[in-house]
């Protein structure tokens, strides 16, 4: 999968989810091995890591307490 797509994905995360993001893609990626789907722990796992890399440079595109309003 392309590097961008997956920082596409990385940002949208952190958005939603702000700081559990990366605990929420953690229990994804157990879920999934734990019912032996490596594939989809692995593309999880890319994921996970362009969240790490977002984090570590402090990029958030929402703040903090903004509530996401669904429709």
């Amino acid at each position: 999968m392309a590097a961008q797509y997956l920082a596409d994905v990385a940002r949208q995360m952190i958005a939603e989810q702000g700081n559990e993001a990366g605990e929420h893609l953690a229990e994804a990626i157990r879920a999934l091995r734990a019912v032996g789907d490596t594939r989809g722990a692995r593309l999880l796992q890319n994921i996970a890591q362009q969240v790490e890399q977002l984090e570590g440079l402090g990029v958030r595109q929402i703040p903090r307490r903004t509530m996401i309003r669904r429709h």
